[in-house]
């Protein structure tokens, strides 16, 4: 590789790590997502986020923690594709849309969009 394609690349790297860091802390699309989460901070939201899972993992079965775990490395991966990582938020959608599945009554979530591909 020469100095112009690592060059290129560095730089492609870096503007997709921005626009993850900006999905990651966009407000608006947070609320949109997972309005549980609005009106925190980026570290009490992340602390959130895992409070929930853990008082899940308390809570649910074996098997349920395991498929949640699945769909949540499904999500992981297909942004990974996209070129991007999946924001903190995006585990508590996931969470919240897997127990909505289940019939438990929980938190408001978006809806899941509609692929494309």
């Amino acid at each position: 590789m020469g100095l112009r394609s690592w060059w290129a690349a560095s730089r492609a790297s870096a503007d997709a790590a921005r626009r993850c860091l900006l999905i990651e802390r966009d407000q608006t699309l947070i609320e949109q997502q997972v309005p549980e989460l609005a009106g925190m901070g980026e570290f009490e939201a992340k602390a959130y986020v895992l409070q929930q899972i853990d008082a899940w993992r308390i809570t649910c079965t074996p098997e349920q923690f395991a498929e949640f775990a699945r769909r949540g490395r499904a999500s992981i991966e297909a942004c990974e594709r996209d070129g991007e990582t999946m924001p903190f938020w995006a585990t508590l959608w996931v969470l919240r849309t897997y127990q909505k599945s289940l019939g438990l009554d929980v938190p408001y979530v978006a809806p899941p969009a509609e692929n494309s591909n």
